[in-house]
């Protein structure tokens, strides 16, 4: 199958179609949300926190927390493209439960993030 044929194949199914759009929507709005909290400055910012190292907190410049925000449309990406795989060779089952399990990744992801930033605002 070509990629015109897979990406009409996919489309047919609603239940798919559903979850992907959940997909996108939640990573849109927590790419939106993290975009609207990063403040870009000269003051160094609360990055990353470990239990192990002398320091707890590690700061650096605020372009570091921009992968942050690459993650979720990365999952988005990447995930699609392997939920269309699944659907085309294995069964639409597996492609639906993929890309709830990549929204659970982001929302996690999401969790995350706060979490990271919130260290900021401390």
């Amino acid at each position: 199958m070509n990629i015109k044929d897979t990406v009409q194949h996919v489309t047919k199914d609603r239940a798919l179609m559903a979850s992907w759009f959940a997909l996108v929507f939640i990573s849109v709005l927590v790419t939106l949300v993290l975009v609207f909290r990063i403040h870009p400055s000269d003051l160094n910012t609360q990055i990353r926190y470990t239990a192990f190292g002398v320091s707890h907190i590690y700061t650096n410049a605020w372009y570091y927390l921009i992968p942050v925000i690459l993650f979720s449309l990365t999952v988005v990406v990447l995930h699609t493209l392997i939920a269309m795989k699944l659907f085309t060779e294995k069964n639409n089952y597996i492609a639906r439960l993929f890309i709830w399990l990549s929204v659970a990744v982001v929302v996690i992801g999401a969790f995350i993030s706060f979490a990271i930033l919130g260290l900021a605002s401390i």
